[in-house]
């Protein structure tokens, strides 16, 4: 899903739509064959940190609105230095 919250319109809202959604399959497909993992670890091993963090989190957060992924209690230190939560795909 892509949140349009700069009001953009035609071409460039379809192209911004498919990027989105090809974010929130590449994540859910990557989360599937791990244990767990953070935003941050997932930003800088799937994508080598081509994908702005709030990408990613907002995918994250797209995929658990959607029931494939479970944000769990347990958290780990990420990239700037603060607690992030770990996310699992939901068996």
């Amino acid at each position: 899903m892509y949140f349009n919250s700069t009001s953009q319109a035609g071409d460039l809202l379809i192209q911004y739509t498919k990027k989105a959604i090809s974010q929130n399959e590449a994540i859910a497909a990557f989360m599937c064959s791990r244990k767990a993992a953070s935003p941050s670890q997932v930003q800088s091993e799937l994508f080598r940190n081509a994908v702005p963090l709030t990408s990613v989190r907002r995918a994250m957060t797209t995929l658990s609105d959607e029931g494939l992924l479970i944000k769990l209690d347990k958290t780990v230190i990420g990239q700037y230095g603060r607690p992030e939560h770990l996310w699992r795909y939901k068996t």
